[in-house]
């Protein structure tokens, strides 16, 4: 069973993420000189991104890449780059490298180039939608058994029957490389659905989780 953390609000598991993401962080800097860490989008990061990127960190020695992008240019509302610009890259945090996945014209060359220049993150923060997928790894989608398997490449291409925009995401075989791997969720619906995948119902997050060398799990309701 993964560790799982409860928190009072939003704003309290925010605040704790940030300080222990810029921990480890901060420990890969002495340990090797350079730190990388690996985020995914949508609408509930965006508080532990602000959060972090007031953390008294190196920057301009840390790199952000992304666990999975929607395919769509870099300032569209649902693009994960703009977020991070937005959230994260700002005052000191402005330093840090940052590592798009989609190049805003070809799919095909934007993946070959982002599994052309992976590098394991330190640390990697997930999310989970409410039918169970973490980064763009969608319960039933086409792809989804060889994107978890573990073995391949570090980056595939999704297409989500139900969503809007093709997706490139971080497969397994990349997810396990990371150092350290942290689950955040928001609500109780989530909770549940975790729950469920913790009790053997197959899902993608569950498989993700349980394959990764170290995670755990952040939760406020």
């Amino acid at each position: 069973m993964l560790p799982f953390h409860v928190y009072p609000d939003r704003a309290s598991r925010d605040c704790a993420l940030a300080v222990d993401v810029a921990a480890r962080l901060a420990e890969a800097l002495r340990r090797t000189g350079q730190a990388r860490l690996d985020v995914s989008g949508g609408r509930s990061p965006a508080g532990w991104l602000r959060a972090l990127s007031r953390q008294p960190l190196d920057w301009g020695r840390v790199t952000v890449g992304l666990v999975d992008e929607r395919c769509v240019p870099a300032d569209h509302p649902d693009s994960n780059a703009a977020l991070v610009r937005r959230a994260l890259l700002q005052g000191p945090a402005a330093a840090a490298g940052f590592r798009p996945l989609y190049d805003g014209h070809s799919v095909g060359r934007s993946l070959a180039e982002a599994g052309a220049s992976f590098i394991p993150a330190d640390v990697t923060v997930l999310g989970m939608g409410e039918d169970g997928h973490t980064a763009s790894l969608f319960p039933g989608v086409a792809g989804l058994e060889a994107a978890l398997s573990g073995q391949g490449p570090a980056f595939t291409v999704i297409e989500p029957p139900a969503a809007a925009h093709r997706r490139l995401t971080q497969t397994l075989a990349a997810l396990r490389r990371s150092g350290w791997v942290v689950l955040s969720l928001d609500g109780a619906d989530k909770r549940a659905v975790w729950q469920a995948a913790q009790r053997g119902c197959d899902l993608p997050v569950a498989r993700v989780l349980g394959a990764v060398p170290a995670a755990e799990v952040r939760w406020a309701p």
